[in-house]
């Protein structure tokens, strides 16, 4: 599932959040509009907050809060697959964190730096700039992942390769 989701944001990266990739993306996550897969996801989030307590991860961070990140963030917390005191964002601009912060009343945390969102984290999206990997990368591989954590890129022009070895 992870995958086709990737695919599907990186179709959107260079459109607005109103486009029809980026709509039906919100659909697949569980968002308000209906599609044949409306029921399944919807099924899918009351189904794991019954059985994991709330939420799919224990941590989830975003690195890079732009729309690729808050497109996700939305639907995510809006259908209660990940509650939002479950979800660290980090970026470089401390007033985008706070904006978001406070549109889901100040639960979703803001890291000081990367290393600090990542900590503890089973699940970390890379929402960067393309141009700005090679920083995020150099910082990541000071952080002190998760040996069992999932790394999920939606950078636009990043073969896995470069990500995979990117971060160590």
């Amino acid at each position: 599932m992870l995958r086709f989701i990737a695919t599907l944001v990186k179709r959107t990266s260079r459109r607005t959040m109103n486009s029809p990739s980026c709509s039906l993306l919100l659909r697949l996550l569980g968002g308000t509009s209906e599609c044949k897969h409306s029921s399944l996801f919807r099924q899918f989030s009351s189904t794991t907050q019954t059985m994991l307590g709330g939420g799919v991860y224990e941590k989830m961070t975003f690195i890079g809060a732009g729309k690729m990140a808050q497109a996700l963030i939305d639907p995510l917390v809006k259908t209660n697959i990940q509650p939002a005191e479950n979800i660290t964002i980090y970026d470089v601009s401390n007033s985008t964190m706070k904006h978001i912060s406070e549109e889901y009343g100040g639960k979703i945390q803001m890291g000081s730096s990367i290393p600090d969102a990542v900590e503890g984290a089973d699940l970390i999206i890379m929402a960067v700039k393309p141009q700005n990997v090679e920083k995020v990368y150099e910082e990541m591989k000071q952080a002190n992942m998760r040996d069992d954590c999932t790394l999920l890129s939606v950078i636009a022009g990043k073969p896995i390769k470069n990500f995979m070895s990117g971060t160590g």
